[in-house]
C-alpha cells in the first residue's frame, strides 16, 4: 500500500525540481489524447500562427489610430472567435466582428483630455456580456479644479449598447467614480477587467505623484482598485477581501490593534484599493476563476532591475515610490515629480524619507497638495517584491494563460501551456514566457526569447509596441499593438497608425494534444476576506495525514491538490470542520502540493507520496 510522507518542501529542493522540468513544456494525464510532450520551452514558430485581425490596411475605414485597450464579447459557441471592442486614445470606440470580419465605429466619448498619456484609456464588458460597456477616460474639469495639480480626474463611466447593433447610447452615461488628478501628466494606467463574480478591477496610475499618491492610502492614484458596480449603473459596493480589510485583519492578528483600527477607517484607507504602491500598471489581467491578478509596471528609466511583472492572489503593497522592481528608488528621480511643489520631497531630502525597513515601511512624508486626498496611514504593509523583475525597458501586459478542454476552438493553446505566464514589453516588442505553480511563482528558467512570440517582431503579423495582452474566451492569445517601434504620439492619425497598429491573434497549430478533463475553475474558494495570510508548512488549523487532509477551521473553505506542474488533481470545498481523502491514482515516489483556503488564512505545503 502506498504511504504518504508529509513535510514542507525546502525552497532549494523546489528550485531543483523546477529546473529539472524547465527544459520543455510537457503534459501527461490519464485523460490526455495525442502527442503532449513535443513543445519545447523555447518554442517553435512552426507550432503557432500570428494573424493580424485589426489594422489600418485591413480597415482603411473607419481606420485604426492610437488603440489603447481591448475587451471581448463572449461568443455562445466556443468553436468561434470572440468579437472585440477596443478604445482609441482620442475618444473613439470600435467593434470588431469576428464572424463578419468587419470593424465599426460604435461611439465617441467626448470631453476627453489627450495631453501626454491622457485619453480614453480603458474598456471592459461584464461576463456574460450584458449590452453595457465600462470605459475609463481622463478629462479636464475647469469648474471643479482645485489648483494647477488637481485640474481634472480619471473617470470611470458606464454606457449602454444597442443589443442588436452594439452601437453606444451616448446619452446613457452613468458615472461610477472620479479620481481627482492632474491633466497633461504621464502614468495614466487605466486598465479594466471583470472577474466571474462581477467585480471590476481598475488600475489607476500614479499621475506623477510619489509620496502623495501611491504611498498615500487615502488616494486612489498609484493603485489597482476593486469594486462591484451596482446593476442599475449607479454606485458600487466593496467586495470582501480588499486591501483595507485584509491588512486590518492581519495587523489585528499581529497584536497591532491601533494600526488595524486605522485601516478600517475609510477616512484613512480607501476601501476600493486592492493593490497599493503602483507606478504605471498600464495593462493587467484577472484570472476570472481564481481571481489571480497578473500585473506589470513600466518602471523608471535608470539602472537595475526596475521593470517588473508580478501576480498575486491577495492584496499587497507593491513598493512604489520607495522600491521599483528590486531597486531602491534613487534621489535623481525626484526631478520627475517636482511639479507637485511642497507636497513632494526635494532631491536633497528624498533619502531622508525612504523607509529603511521593507517589512515595516513607513511613509513619514505628511504634506499633501491642496485639494488632494489625504493623508492616509503612515505605516504600510510589507513590500511585496515582484516575481519577475528585469532591467530597463517598459513592462506592459501580463497574463497567466490556461488550457480549457471545454473550449472547441482547435487553435486554442495546448495543455502544455496551461499555467504559462506571458509577459509583454512596450519597447522590446516580444513576449517572455515561463511556467508557474498554483501561486504564480515561476518554475525554473524564464524564456528570454521564445521563438513562439518573436516571429514577425515589429511587423504587421507580429508583436509590436504592445499596450494590451489577453487570453480570449476561445483559448487563443490576443495582442493589441499600439505601433511598431514605441515612442511618443504626435497626435491623432499620425504616429500611432503604422503597419503594426491594431490587434493580432496567436493560435496553436502544432501536433494535437487535448484533455477534456483539464479546465480552470472548479468552484475553488478564492474570495477569502477574513484573513488572506499565507502560511507555508504545518499549521494548527489544517492537519495532513497519510491518506487524508482535515480542515479544523470554522466557516467556508476549499482544499486543492495539484502536481508540480500546477495541474489541479482534486478540489474540495465545504463548511466547518471536515475531512477529505486524497484522490485515487496519485503516483508513487512523487511530490504533490496541497493548498487549503480557510477563514484562518491560506495554508500551502508539499508532500511526498510513496
Amino acid at each position: 500500500m502506498n504511504r504518504t510522507k508529509l513535510f514542507f518542501i525546502p525552497a532549494l529542493l523546489l528550485q531543483v525540481l523546477a529546473l529539472n522540468q524547465a527544459f520543455g513544456w510537457t503534459y501527461s494525464s490519464p485523460t490526455a489524447k495525442g502527442k503532449c510532450s513535443n513543445l519545447d520551452e523555447s518554442g517553435s514558430a512552426n507550432d503557432f500562427t500570428i494573424t493580424s485581425i485589426v489594422s489600418r490596411s485591413l480597415f482603411p475605414s473607419p481606420g485604426v489610430s492610437d488603440p489603447i485597450k481591448m475587451t471581448f464579447v463572449m461568443p455562445s459557441d466556443t468553436s468561434t472567435h470572440p468579437d472585440i471592442i477596443f478604445v482609441e486614445r482620442f475618444g473613439k470606440v470600435k467593434y470588431y466582428s469576428a464572424a463578419a470580419k468587419t470593424l465599426t465605429l460604435i461611439g465617441t466619448v467626448t470631453g476627453v483630455s489627450n495631453a501626454n498619456e491622457d485619453g480614453l484609456i480603458g474598456v471592459a464588458v461584464e461576463k456574460p456580456f450584458k449590452d453595457r460597456l465600462y470605459v475609463v477616460f481622463s478629462h479636464s474639469v475647469s469648474a471643479g479644479a482645485k489648483n494647477s495639480v488637481i485640474s481634472g480626474s480619471y473617470r470611470l463611466s458606464r454606457f449602454s449598447l444597442n443589443a442588436s447593433t452594439h452601437m453606444m447610447d451616448m446619452g446613457s452615461e452613468k458615472i461610477l467614480l472620479d479620481v481627482p488628478s492632474a491633466r497633461g501628466r504621464w502614468h495614466t494606467s487605466g486598465g479594466l477587467e471583470f472577474d466571474n463574480d462581477g467585480n471590476l478591477y481598475w488600475s489607476v496610475g500614479d499621475n506623477e505623484t510619489a509620496f502623495t499618491g501611491p504611498a498615500n492610502t487615502h488616494d486612489l492614484r498609484g493603485s489597482l482598485i476593486r469594486i462591484h458596480p451596482n446593476d442599475n449603473g449607479v454606485g458600487y459596493t466593496i467586495p470582501p477581501g480588499n486591501f483595507a480589510e485584509v491588512w486590518g485583519n492581519k495587523f489585528d492578528a499581529q497584536g497591532r490593534a491601533a494600526l488595524a483600527a486605522k485601516y478600517r477607517d475609510t477616512s484613512r484607507v480607501r476601501p476600493e484599493i486592492y493593490i497599493k504602491g503602483t507606478r504605471n500598471n498600464y495593462s493587467f489581467s484577472v484570472d476570472p476563476y481564481r481571481k489571480q491578478v497578473a500585473y506589470s509596471q513600466c518602471g523608471p528609466d535608470y539602472g537595475g532591475k526596475s521593470e517588473l511583472h508580478s501576480n498575486t492572489l491577495t492584496p499587497v503593497f507593491a513598493g512604489w515610490p520607495f522600491w521599483s522592481g528590486l531597486t531602491t528608488v534613487q534621489s535623481s528621480l525626484v526631478a520627475q515629480y517636482n511639479k507637485n511643489g511642497a507636497s513632494e520631497p526635494t532631491g536633497g531630502t528624498w533619502q531622508t524619507y525612504l523607509p529603511a525597513n521593507k517589512e515595516k515601511p513607513v511613509n513619514t512624508w505628511t504634506a499633501t497638495m491642496a485639494g488632494a486626498p489625504g493623508p492616509g496611514v503612515d505605516t504600510l504593509p510589507p513590500y511585496s517584491p515582484p516575481k519577475s523583475p528585469y532591467d530597463r525597458s517598459c513592462a506592459i501586459g501580463s497574463v497567466i494563460v490556461h488550457y480549457d478542454g471545454r473550449v472547441a476552438n482547435p487553435g486554442k493553446l495546448p495543455p502544455q501551456m496551461d499555467n504559462v505566464w506571458l509577459m509583454g514589453d512596450y519597447d522590446v516588442r516580444m513576449l517572455r514566457a515561463g511556467k508557474v505553480d498554483s501561486n504564480g511563482n515561476l518554475l525554473g528558467t524564464l524564456s528570454a526569447t521564445p521563438g513562439i512570440f518573436t516571429t514577425g517582431k515589429g511587423t504587421a503579423n507580429g508583436i509590436g509596441a504592445l499596450l494590451d495582452l489577453q487570453q480570449g474566451p476561445d483559448g487563443a492569445v490576443y495582442v493589441l499593438n499600439n505601433n511598431c517601434s514605441g515612442g511618443s504620439s504626435s497626435g491623432e492619425d499620425t504616429h500611432y497608425s503604422d503597419a503594426c497598429t491594431g490587434i493580432v491573434r496567436i493560435e496553436y497549430k502544432g501536433e494535437a494534444c487535448s484533455d477534456t478533463a483539464l479546465h480552470p475553475g472548479g468552484g475553488f474558494v478564492t474570495g477569502i476576506g477574513m484573513s488572506g495570510r499565507i502560511e507555508r508548512g504545518p499549521v494548527d488549523w489544517v492537519h495532513v495525514s497519510p491518506d487524508r487532509v482535515s480542515v479544523l477551521a470554522e466557516g467556508r473553505h476549499s482544499v486543492r491538490i495539484s502536481d508540480v506542474r500546477g495541474k489541479v488533481l482534486a478540489t474540495m470545498q465545504g463548511e466547518g470542520r471536515k475531512e477529505y481523502r486524497y484522490p485515487e491514482g496519485l503516483a508513487s515516489n512523487a511530490i504533490y502540493f496541497l493548498e487549503a483556503r480557510t477563514v484562518r488564512g491560506i495554508n500551502v505545503r508539499g508532500f511526498y507520496h510513496r
